[in-house]
């Protein structure tokens, strides 16, 4: 049995730049087979697609394969496909877009975060959100001789309400792990804890930012 390429007109695709899925219409796929080896057939289809909201493109690239009926009791019976999306994505999660209020320093670190993030690179991304931590800290002048007494010191100085640093305690153990005991941690982790380090920004650089485009609390009545 020779595996079957799926082509369709549309599909339902996370949108790198909508930040949910949309539905894409495909308007390029190249099939190719490969030998059988290891005991399984391979097949490899590379598309274009456009997002039919924004209509920005994606290249997307599907993995099929299944067992030989020498390799397996049931063959052909379960095909599995693996598919990834470049540029890559986090479904339902945009990228702040706020970068012009917040020093190059931390965006640098925030941003290849969150690419690590979308190509699913767990380790890497929990260390990046422990760096991005400790570029905040950096950046603010925190005291200390490491990072958990730095995140103290900002809470210390109003940088942080208490309960924000307790929170980012949380981060830095998990960037622990990520860094020295090369323990990825779960997706579910990862999202919480990117969510966190955004806030973080946001209630560091952003808001400030924002207030200072208001009119001074002093003036008038």
């Amino acid at each position: 049995m020779t595996l079957m390429p799926r082509n369709t007109e549309f599909e339902p695709l996370s949108c790198h730049y909508c930040g949910r899925r949309t539905v894409h219409k495909v308007l390029f796929s190249l099939n190719s087979w490969s030998p059988p080896a290891a005991g399984r057939e391979w097949l490899f289809q590379s598309q274009v697609t456009q997002c039919q909201g924004c209509q920005r493109p994606t290249f997307r690239t599907l993995t099929h394969f299944c067992d030989l009926p020498s390799a397996s009791p049931q063959p052909n019976l379960v095909q599995q496909t693996l598919e990834h999306l470049y540029p890559p994505r986090i479904e339902g999660k945009l990228r702040l877009d706020q970068e012009d209020c917040i020093p190059e320093s931390i965006w640098r670190v925030y941003d290849e975060t969150y690419d690590a993030l979308s190509a699913e690179l767990d380790l890497l991304a929990g260390i990046g959100i422990r760096a991005l931590v400790e570029a905040v800290c950096k950046d603010r002048r925190a005291s200390g001789s490491n990072l958990k007494e730095r995140i103290r010191s900002l809470a210390g100085a109003g940088v942080l309400s208490e309960g924000q640093a307790n929170t980012l305690q949380s981060l830095r153990i998990m960037g622990n792990r990520s860094a020295h005991e090369v323990a990825p941690q779960t997706v579910e982790e990862l999202m919480a804890a990117m969510d966190i380090a955004e806030h973080l920004i946001v209630s560091v650089y952003v808001i400030p930012h924002r207030a200072s485009l208001l009119p001074n609390s002093s003036e008038g009545t």
